[in-house]
This record gives C-alpha cells, sequence and structure tokens, in this order.
C-alpha cells in the first residue's frame, strides 16, 4: 500500500486485517473512554511487566503497520528500547 501499486481489494483486505489485530488487542487493553487506542497501547507495552501475550500481538501490529502502511513511530524512540523490559 505504500508504493500505492496495491490494488483496491488487496487494500481493504489489509486494512480489514489490521482492524482485526486492533480489536484483538483493544480487548486486552484496560477500558478508558477519554484515551486514544494509540495512548492505551503505549502505556500498557511501557508497563514494568506487560503480559506476554499481549506483547506478541502488540508488536505483531506494530511490525503490521510498519510494513503495510509505513507506520514506524507508533512508540517513541526512547520508549521503544524499554518496552517489553
Amino acid at each position: 500500500m505504500i508504493d500505492g501499486a496495491v490494488q483496491l481489494p488487496e487494500s481493504l483486505e489489509v486494512v480489514q486485517q489490521a482492524m482485526v489485530m486492533i480489536r484483538d488487542i483493544e480487548s486486552l487493553l484496560p477500558a478508558s473512554t477519554h484515551i486514544s487506542f494509540r495512548e492505551r497501547l503505549v502505556a500498557q507495552m511501557e508497563q514494568e511487566s506487560p503480559d506476554p501475550v499481549f506483547l506478541v500481538k502488540a508488536n505483531s501490529l506494530l511490525a503490521f503497520f510498519e510494513i503495510h502502511f509505513g507506520v514506524n513511530d507508533f512508540l517513541d524512540k526512547s520508549a521503544e528500547g524499554t518496552a517489553g523490559r
């Protein structure tokens, strides 16, 4: 999708995959109506001892976003090294 050479049906499938991954992770995050998904995701990843299942799913989502959408700044670079210590 980054290079613009992906057809619409394939693009829709990628977006749907991302939505499924987000919903799956969102069910593992603390409920909040005031904080964005990204903020809750980052806060959970930056915890001292995040749940290993959550961490695997979160890292998979981050990799998916980087590969398919070119997004590689979900985490601050300073926090990225400490996420999931």
